[in-house]
């Protein structure tokens, strides 16, 4: 991918995720000009987000008809009484945790506590178009954690809305 193809897919990227035009331009061209995987790095989070359980519509809660056991015990706590919007509020803060946590060792800032294991130096790398490593991606964890349910909300209606995803 050229530079003017790096800058404007990394300028649309930011753009989608709430960054002002400008503002997203002068990061796109910066991490282009710098070799920063910016680009890379926000489409892990774009892909990662993607993956949680919907909160703004819990009619996924709701509405399930298969006989899975997950599906048995969604079916229990709601004739307990629990709330399908809680339910999912529950799901999706459990799955952000999750990423969150899966991001800070794969992004090498690892689990505190962490079991001893052999090896705990993981990295997400960036390739070029020959699968060369380009750059290691970091931070990803920092816009994985929570926020707050309105960003929750609103990144939830974002992602279902999207044409990109099935949602």
């Amino acid at each position: 991918m050229n530079r003017e193809e790096r800058i404007k897919l990394t300028t649309q990227l930011l753009i989608n995720f709430g960054w002002g035009e400008d503002s997203a331009k002068s990061t796109a061209i910066q991490s282009a000009d710098n070799g920063e995987p910016v680009l890379e790095t926000y489409s892990f989070h774009a892909l990662a987000e993607s993956l949680l359980a919907p909160i703004h519509d819990s009619s996924w809660i709701t509405e399930r008809d298969s006989e899975d056991d997950g599906d048995e015990l969604i079916s229990r706590l709601l004739e307990s009484g629990a709330d399908s919007g809680d339910l999912a509020k529950f799901a999706r803060l459990m799955q952000r945790q999750f990423l969150s946590n899966l991001a800070c060792i794969l992004d090498g800032s690892g689990i505190y506590p962490s079991p001893d294991v052999a090896f705990e130096e993981f990295r997400v790398v960036a390739v070029d178009d020959d699968s060369n490593p380009i750059a290691t991606l970091e931070d990803l964890h920092e816009e994985l954690s929570f926020q707050d349910w309105e960003t929750e909300n609103e990144i939830s209606e974002r992602y279902a809305n999207s044409p990109d995803t099935d949602g």
